[in-house]
């Protein structure tokens, strides 16, 4: 069976199933499974042409698909705590029936049952003549990994909301459960903030944009303004798409570094003492906060509006490459030091990642962070760590602490990294050869001690959109290597091989390609 990811057993069963145009979904045992039935309604609709009307508290018939959650429980995608999205499909000639203890099994049911069917099923246009049957089967699916990311740079280069979309409706297809929204960097910043206009109104523009790669010189520009940013409404409506697939939204505000768009909106926060341009080129810049009250009361106005717009129970605070220089420098933070009683320039970003994890505490909710928050000092026992400095010393010492980690490495999953040597390959951040099969042979957390892999929650693909300033472009660099990424995550390692995973991606190439995926095709 071409299924990605691969489940973890499938048993053949007699005879066939056979979708009719009087064919409904059937919801049972949870009162808000109608959002997600209607994700897969609307395929099914798209490609067939039947009516598959959505209905609640009815017995199915053999020719409906029945939806059941067995428990009741709703287990809404926002919150991360991580229930068991194991799930049952059964399809034969007594019907489809698709059953998980919660919602979030059966969003992953559905997205094995869409491939049950003729690739054709993934057209947006009536596919006339089509057979859409099924042969008899039964699906027991659980996966390995609790944490399976896909992370999305929308600072470097905007991505409207659409696009948004389409991003997470594809990472559900492969039973992605988390979207990894980085919303602010030096480049830009698109998250409104609540009595803060300015954050987006100048931090989401920037006045042109570098050519080239960020090591060449001299470094030439476009010339053409570049920006955008996301209403409440979109961001909500973003959400909800999300949560009715089954995947929880993580925003990353990245703070105290990587923050120049927000100083060159409000420079009275920057710790240089002046105001910087919202940022042109790529790389790590100097720019950090300062430690006035202006700047913590403003840290406590994006920490509400996150919370307001966001239901995810772990908030990424960034916390990655920030430099201390306009730390050792600032008179005015040297002092405002010594009144906090913080005692390194290294120790104000410690300083900032306690600040921010009790502000998000204060509403429930815990934060995560790039490796570098465990270099500040003490973090918070409930505190996560995302790990993608390969060799960090910090990751490992969290987990010794027994806080979890999330494996998302450069060395396999940052997606902006190249697919070969070619000269054909479009320009990338480095040289660094990221293929199908280096993404298959890791699993994460293999290089930790095995008595503290446990503490490994999954991982996560990284798409930092430096070199990517088109859809088609993010297409190409993240499929078909999320493909790959989901196999790993999901599927049991003793029951995966390359060869057949290449097969197996051979006719998912179909799919992708009905979808408008511009996926790269690996021999």
């Amino acid at each position: 069976m071409n299924i990605i990811p691969l489940p973890k057993r499938v048993e053949s069963l007699p005879g066939k199933w056979f979708l009719i145009p009087e064919s409904s979904i059937v919801c049972s045992g949870c009162d808000n499974l109608a959002a997600t039935a209607e994700v897969l309604a609307e395929r099914l609709r798209c490609a067939t042409g039947y009516d598959i009307p959505v209905i609640e508290g009815k017995e199915a018939a053999s020719h409906d698909i029945l939806l059941k959650v067995d428990q009741g429980d709703d287990a809404g995608a926002g919150n991360l705590d991580f229930p068991d999205e194991s799930y049952t499909l059964k399809v034969g000639s007594e019907g489809a029936h698709l059953s998980s203890q919660n919602r979030h099994g059966l969003c992953r049911a559905v997205q094995t049952f869409l491939q049950l069917f003729p690739e054709s099923v993934y057209s947006d246009s009536v596919m006339q003549g089509a057979d859409w049957s099924i042969a008899g089967v039964i699906v027991d699916d659980a996966p390995v990994f609790k944490w399976r990311g896909l992370h999305l740079d929308v600072s470097r280069y905007f991505a409207d909301a659409e696009m948004v979309k389409r991003y997470i409706d594809l990472a559900a297809m492969h039973k992605h459960n988390v979207f990894h929204w980085h919303l602010t960097d030096d480049q830009g910043w698109r998250l409104p903030v609540d009595g803060y206009p300015l954050a987006t109104e100048i931090g989401g523009f920037r006045d042109e944009t570098l050519i080239g790669h960020e090591r060449e010189r001299p470094r030439k520009f476009d010339g053409k303004r570049h920006g955008g940013y996301y209403t409440k409404e979109e961001i909500k409506e973003i959400v909800a798409f999300a949560d009715a697939r089954g995947v929880t939204v993580v925003p990353e505000i990245d703070l105290p570094g990587h923050c120049q768009s927000l100083i060159a909106a409000y420079p009275e926060f920057g710790a240089a003492g002046y105001r910087p341009e919202v940022c042109c080129h790529w790389g790590v810049n100097q720019h950090v906060l300062n430690l006035e009250p202006v700047t913590l009361d403003f840290l406590a106005a994006v920490v509400d509006t996150v919370c307001d717009l966001f239901p995810s129970r772990i908030i990424h605070i960034g916390g990655d490459e920030v430099p201390t220089h306009y730390w050792s420098l600032s008179k005015q933070v040297q002092k405002r030091m010594v009144e906090l009683g913080i005692n390194s320039d290294r120790g104000v970003q410690g300083w900032f990642t306690t600040r921010l994890a009790e502000l998000f505490a204060a509403h429930g909710r815990s934060i995560i962070g790039w490796d570098e928050i465990v270099e500040g000092g003490a973090i918070p026992d409930d505190a996560m760590v995302m790990r993608w400095r390969a060799n960090s010393q910090d990751a490992l010492a969290a987990l010794k602490s027994g806080r979890k980690v999330i494996d998302a490495t450069t060395d396999w999953t940052y997606f902006d990294s190249p697919q070969s040597d070619s000269p054909d390959e479009p320009l990338a951040i480095n040289d660094r050869i990221i293929d199908l099969k280096k993404i298959y042979s890791n699993e994460p957390g293999a290089d930790f001690p095995p008595e503290l892999r446990s503490g490994v929650l999954g991982g996560q693909g990284q798409v930092w959109c430096e070199y990517m300033p088109t859809g088609e472009l993010v297409d190409y660099m993240l499929y078909p290597r999320a493909c790959a990424l989901s196999d790993v995550l999901w599927s049991d390692k003793e029951n995966r091989d390359y060869v057949g995973f290449m097969k197996r991606l051979n006719s998912h190439y179909k799919r992708l390609d009905l979808l408008g995926v511009k996926a790269r095709k690996y021999d």
